[in-house]
């Protein structure tokens, strides 16, 4: 289901997130904010606030973060979509139906692992020519013997398939930015960037601000199943040698 992202706006907006972590998290005023202790890790003492101005969570123990979609699809293990059809019935928001425009932000996760090739009785006899002469005795080579053993298909018959799934490019969209946050702690280069820009946490966990690792192949390791979708966003794309 395409979700347009005025929607999703729309629906943020009418949701108040302190009163639905509220109904999972038992939360105390502290000045601006709302604090308890995190529900996605254990502790006792309290780490965890929810910003109502800015309808934003975080926690300084583990730091889970994000919006009230965010919220529900970490703490119930469920999809976007899923969780914005519960918030939309909430808000009142009618979601769009689904259509045949839907089908362009869906894309094939596949992944396929072959097995190593198996290397060609001619190149082997080659090897074997080329070999520092010895003082062995000289063994004739059958011409027609590797007609006999080699099998030039033997290396396809062991591709094994995993099953095909239908992905949607909303939700690939949303683990790569998930991705790109995470690797944030990582560099601290990229952290010493922002503190120079003046960018408090706050504000760069507030607008999910993140880096990108220097490899550029970065995306194609993330996330192998999903080339396809990562392609249709235009995040990567084949070259020459495929």
């Amino acid at each position: 289901m395409a979700i347009p992202q005025h929607t999703i706006d729309q629906i943020l907006d009418r949701t108040d997130i302190v009163d639905l972590i509220g109904q999972r998290v038992k939360l105390k005023k502290t000045g601006r904010t709302y604090s308890g202790c995190c529900p996605f890790h254990q502790e006792k003492s309290p780490s965890f606030h929810v910003y109502r101005d800015k309808q934003y969570y975080h926690c300084f123990g583990c730091q889970a973060n994000g919006n009230a979609i965010r919220f529900l699809m970490d703490i119930d293990s469920r999809n976007f979509v899923d969780v914005m059809k519960d918030l939309a019935s909430q808000t009142g928001i009618e979601l769009p139906k689904d259509n045949q425009d839907n089908k362009r932000l869906s894309y094939k996760r596949e992944i396929k692992k072959v097995s190593k090739p198996v290397q060609a009785p001619a190149a082997q006899a080659k090897e074997q020519i080329q070999s520092p002469i010895t003082n062995t005795p000289y063994t004739p080579i059958d011409p027609f013997a590797e007609f006999q053993s080699f099998d030039p298909f033997e290396q396809f018959e062991n591709v094994t398939d995993v099953p095909v799934q239908e992905g949607n490019l909303y939700d690939l969209l949303e683990n790569i930015a998930q991705f790109y946050e995470q690797q944030l702690p990582k560099s601290q280069s990229a952290q010493f960037y922002f503190k120079q820009r003046g960018l408090s946490q706050d504000t760069v966990q507030f607008w999910r601000l993140g880096y990108a690792p220097e490899d550029w192949q970065h995306l194609e390791k993330a996330f192998p199943y999903d080339i396809e979708g990562l392609k249709q966003l235009g995040l990567i794309r084949s070259s020459e040698s495929g």
